[in-house]
C-alpha cells in the first residue's frame, strides 16, 4: 500500500482528504502584498532652516531662544505647583519674557510666540487672581 505523507501524516492514497481546500470555510488570510512587505527607508526629517536674508536668519533665532526661555520658565511654575506656593522671581521673569518679544522674520515663528507669550500671559493672570483672592477666602 501507498502512502502519502502530509499534514495530517500518512494516508492512503484512495481515502479522502482531511478537509478539503473548497470546504466553504470563512477564515482565509488575505494574500501577501510584496509591495507593502519591502521595507522601505523613511525619508530623513531636517530641521528647518531659516529663510531669507542673514538678519532674517538672526532673528528667528532670538526669537525662538526667547521663546525656548518662556516655554522654561512655564515649565518651572508647573513643577513648583507641588511645592510650596509660586516662586515670585519666576513670576516676574515670566511677566518680562512675556512683554519682550522680539520681532521674529517668519511669520509662524511669530504666531507661535504670540501664542505661547498669551499662555504666560493667562498664567500670570491666574496668579494675581489668586493672590487677591487669598485674602478674601482667609475671611
Amino acid at each position: 500500500m501507498l502512502t502519502i505523507q502530509g499534514p495530517g501524516g500518512p494516508r492512503a492514497p484512495d481515502r479522502k482528504p482531511i478537509r478539503s481546500a473548497s470546504s466553504g470555510s470563512l477564515f482565509r488570510l488575505p494574500e501577501p502584498d510584496i509591495a507593502a512587505a519591502t521595507p522601505v527607508a523613511a525619508p530623513a526629517i531636517e530641521a528647518p532652516r531659516p529663510t531669507g536674508p542673514p538678519d532674517a536668519a538672526a532673528a528667528d533665532l532670538r526669537a525662538q531662544s526667547h521663546g525656548g526661555d518662556m516655554l522654561d520658565v512655564l515649565a518651572q511654575m508647573q513643577r513648583d505647583m507641588l511645592s510650596a506656593g509660586p516662586n515670585q522671581d519666576l513670576l516676574h521673569r515670566l511677566a518680562n519674557l512675556a512683554d519682550a518679544i522680539p520681532e521674529a522674520a517668519s511669520p509662524d515663528l511669530r504666531a507661535a510666540l504670540r501664542a505661547v507669550a498669551t499662555r504666560a500671559k493667562v498664567e500670570l493672570a491666574r496668579h494675581q487672581v489668586a493672590e487677591l483672592a487669598a485674602p478674601v477666602a482667609a475671611a
